[in-house]
């Protein structure tokens, strides 16, 4: 993989392990006191996320698989397509405001009349809603020329405002209301900021008579925005509509326990989230250009290096977890939701097992196969917390929240290889997949040594040890070796 995946990768994932360590300790240690407070955090985000790709009328993912068709290497992106992306969210903006000001009285009686957080702050998802949509936008713009960085850094910054409102609200400093006031000003900001930099790659508001120098293919860019939105509300609905149930049905506290894990579990993604992004205008561009082979190439070098992290994480997680939980202040209220977590880990395990498969379906001509997928598993992954949500409480979610990310990705993964030949799998991923299983084995007998924090200090290093011995001596990754090598030499360079 070239350096700038390299670079911008390895960035990516610096940042946001840094702010998934602030957000661990505030998951842990800042957000039980409070977990109504945390579940109505959890609903509106979950909600906001629902809402975006239907405000946005799909128009984030036309500026992101269209950009290389209307943007030369190292110039501005073309004014009229720009213009055009514009129109389409300021259409959809509008719209979702007055379609809200009209239900949002009857979705909040029918629905959350048991639960008044809700019931009384139910309008404040109006303006969170457009600032997520916004920002959105302002991040795949970012991603069209290559920087996840900044992106990353500014969302990242969360991780510290968020508990730090906790805190003003556990010490009764700023009411609800406060903390959702300074929520919004948070995104203003770094919406901001993103403008800035984007302003020193184009001129941000093209003139209304600017010249073209290609011609926009509006029924072609519609089609795909409609198709980008169904897909990107029912794959939402195939991640967060959970939540949005387990408010429903059991509450905003069971929902901020349910949000904690989920939260955990997406910490051992964080690697296979950068690889996933950064590969974006990649695959975007060599899609255009009908590169088979470097297509294929990237699609298995974005399994096993997606793929070998998530591992690593997760099992440090999962086989953690019960001596972490001791240890915590509040881990009591955590301590029976392991199982629920090994499922959601799975989850991420398929995720990254399955490499860049949306990029590749997406920005193919079999685009629209996956519409049908999604719907299907849309209406699945209701079906399936209506059934496992009453019966099992938290654990349901899980459950059907794996399932349905299961089956997502399985059947994409098939598709492409059906529609376009491309086959993710090598020998050594199933090296990684039978070393995997060792591992877990390994771990699995492992003796207690008496100490909770030992324990973890022990699992850690064990599992970090012998998947570094795997990468260096085995070769599961060459592009990793290459990249440890790299670091280490810089490293001993620095030092001297």
């Amino acid at each position: 993989m070239s350096s700038i995946i390299q670079i911008q990768g390895f960035k990516f994932s610096i940042i946001h392990y840094a702010g998934v360590f602030i957000g661990i300790i505030s998951t842990l240690l800042i957000y039980p006191q409070d977990l109504n407070l945390y579940g109505f955090y959890g609903f509106l985000t979950n909600a906001a996320s629902l809402l975006s790709p239907i405000v946005s009328l799909g128009f984030g993912f036309v500026m992101l698989r269209y950009f290389p068709h209307y943007r030369a290497e190292g110039t501005p992106t073309n004014s009229v397509f720009l213009r055009f992306i514009y129109s389409g969210y300021c259409i959809g903006i509008i719209s979702f405001t007055i379609l809200f000001i009209c239900t949002s009285g009857f979705i909040a009686d029918y629905f959350f009349k048991h639960d008044n957080l809700v019931l009384n702050h139910l309008i404040y998802l109006l303006p969170l809603t457009i600032l997520f949509v916004v920002f959105e936008f302002m991040t795949n713009w970012s991603i069209t020329h290559k920087e996840i960085a900044l992106p990353a850094i500014l969302s990242t910054s969360l991780k510290i405002i968020l508990p730090t409102l906790f805190l003003l609200v556990i010490h009764k400093s700023i009411g609800y209301q406060g903390f959702l006031y300074c929520l919004m000003t948070y995104y203003i900001i770094i919406i901001f900021l993103i403008l800035r930099f984007l302003a020193t790659k184009e001129k941000l508001l093209p003139g209304i008579h600017s010249d073209l120098t290609s011609n926009l293919n509006k029924r072609e860019l519609i089609q795909f925005a409609i198709y980008s939105m169904v897909t990107g509300t029912s794959v939402v609905l195939s991640l967060r509509i959970d939540s949005l149930m387990i408010t429903s049905h059991i509450g905003t506290e069971a929902n901020g326990k349910f949000s904690m894990i989920y939260f955990i579990s997406n910490a051992a993604f964080i690697p296979a989230h950068a690889i996933y992004e950064i590969l974006s205008p990649y695959i975007a561009r060599h899609s255009k250009e009908n590169s088979s082979s470097s297509i294929q190439s990237m699609y298995e070098k974005s399994v096993r290096n997606m793929l070998i992290p998530t591992l690593w994480a997760s099992l440090c997680l999962y086989f953690c977890y019960d001596d972490l939980m001791k240890i915590l202040p509040h881990g009591e209220k955590l301590a029976s939701l392991k199982y629920s977590l090994c499922l959601l880990l799975i989850a991420r395990v398929i995720d990254a097992a399955t490499g860049v498969n949306h990029h590749i379906l997406n920005f193919s001509k079999h685009y629209r196969i996956e519409l049908v997928l999604l719907i299907i598993l849309a209406f699945s992954n209701i079906l399936f917390n209506l059934y496992f949500i009453p019966q099992f409480g938290i654990f349901g979610a899980a459950l059907g929240t794996m399932i349905s990310v299961s089956i997502f990705n399985i059947s994409k993964s098939v598709i492409i290889y059906l529609k376009m030949g491309y086959y993710p799998f090598d020998n050594r991923f199933y090296k990684i997949l039978i070393y995997s299983t060792l591992l877990i084995l390994i771990l699995s007998i492992l003796p207690h040594c008496g100490n909770s924090l030992a324990q973890i200090i022990i699992i850690g290093s064990l599992t970090s040890l012998l998947f570094l011995f795997a990468i260096l001596r085995l070769g599961i990754s060459e592009e990793l070796k290459a990249w440890i090598y790299k670091s280490t030499e810089s490293l001993f360079r620095k030092s001297k």
